[in-house]
């Protein structure tokens, strides 16, 4: 099923209090993305649906990790 979720994406916050912060001094911009992609993905999944490659954007993700400054 193609969720286009990120391997980070399913790191719990609450259970993990490194994670907690770290989602705590990312930009607002990327937490709000990450909840949307969580949104999604659950909502897709409860119809059990995919994403239609129409709505699919570009990975980034290796780019934008490059740009925080994590390897």
């Amino acid at each position: 099923m193609r969720l286009r979720l990120r391997y980070d994406d399913l790191y719990d916050p609450l259970m993990d209090l490194d994670i907690k912060e770290a989602l705590n001094r990312l930009p607002r911009k990327i937490v709000k993305a990450r909840n949307q992609r969580l949104k999604r993905a659950m909502d897709l999944s409860m119809k059990r649906d995919e994403l239609p490659a129409d709505q699919s954007v570009e990975f980034r993700e290796i780019r934008e990790r490059n740009q925080l400054g994590s390897h």
